[in-house]
């Protein structure tokens, strides 16, 4: 955490009301002891941030990402679809199965990235299954972890 605001704001987000006030001056203590605040007070959000979106949204990134066709974006943006082989382009770097991911669209106008997610196939095989139907998976692999290589609970929205 760089900061104590970004860490009570985090805190916040999961529905955790959080204060900050000076411990070493004792006046601040007592003060508090009689309900009286010298300091910030984060309010924690009404509606809870589902604790492994959280995780999803602020896990560390493998390095690589899967790239995806205009279509697939549309369809996790609009829909909140699963990102299905069919609309991947590519894979980059030398990520693992279970690695948390950046999923991106090359856009026209410049790279997108759509979603982070974990990915349930390592990069060498979504190059493999890229522009496939997911029933071709297992006959591609001669495994299969799923029809989705990421599926839309694994995965958040920036």
């Amino acid at each position: 955490m760089r900061t104590k605001l970004e860490a009570a704001a985090k805190a916040g987000r999961l529905g955790i009301e959080t204060y900050l006030f000076n411990g070493r001056s004792g006046d601040v203590v007592r003060a508090l002891a009689q309900d009286r605040l010298y300091g910030t007070r984060i309010h924690a959000a009404r509606s809870r941030e589902a604790a492994r979106k959280h995780w999803l949204r602020h896990a560390p990134l493998a390095e690589g990402a899967i790239i995806i066709d205009a279509g697939a974006a549309q369809a996790m943006r609009e829909k909140g679809a699963s990102l299905l082989p069919g609309g991947i382009t590519g894979a980059e770097g030398a990520f693992r199965r279970g690695d948390m991911v950046q999923v991106c669209w090359n856009a026209p106008q410049g790279r997108v990235c759509v979603a982070r997610g974990v990915s349930q196939y390592a990069a060498d095989d979504v190059r493999r299954i890229a522009g496939r139907h997911s029933r071709d998976i297992q006959a591609l692999l001669g495994y299969n972890y799923g029809g989705s290589v990421v599926h839309r609970d694994d995965l958040v929205l920036p």
